[in-house]
């Protein structure tokens, strides 16, 4: 038997039961999501953008906003996508591996572990965050980067 598959059985079946609760909560994340495109540009704005009167940051967002391509980011039960775009989508595995729910509020946060595929296989695990701020919004954070992504559920 191969020592690899033996290794990764034994850690995903230890997160499945000590995950179980995880499970039940990603249902809410399946389905497919818009990024917020004007949310990302005002968390992303550069200074000039910031110091800006209002008339014309309203001219700035318009003409950025026409050129950023709409994304679109897609969770099954194993699988998320992104696909930004005509580009074909980026396909990667996810594991949710720990979830917590807030006790001020109804928001739940999901801590992934996604495996992007490439064209050599899959790539090293990658670390995010989704808290779901209500049935239709949730803010997608990849750990160490300082802005998130705001996610609308499409329908």
């Amino acid at each position: 038997m191969d020592l690899w598959r033996v290794v990764v059985a034994a850690a995903t079946g230890a997160g499945l039961v000590a995950g179980a609760a995880a499970e039940d909560l990603s249902s809410s994340l399946r389905g497919k999501w818009r990024v917020d495109k004007q949310a990302a540009l005002e968390a992303t704005a550069p200074p000039f953008y910031k110091q800006a009167s209002p008339e014309k940051k309203k001219e700035i967002r318009d003409e950025m906003l026409k050129s950023m391509p709409d994304m679109v980011v897609e969770f099954t039960s194993d699988t998320a996508s992104m696909k930004a775009g005509k580009e074909a989508p980026q396909l990667a595995k996810y594991t949710v591996t720990r979830s917590e729910k807030s006790a001020q509020s109804e928001n739940t946060t999901l801590w992934l572990d996604l495996v992007p595929k490439t064209a050599a296989g899959t790539a090293q695990t990658q670390k995010y965050t989704v808290e779901l701020l209500d049935a239709q919004t949730a803010r997608l954070t990849k750990v160490g980067d300082p802005v998130p992504l705001l996610l609308r559920r499409m329908k």
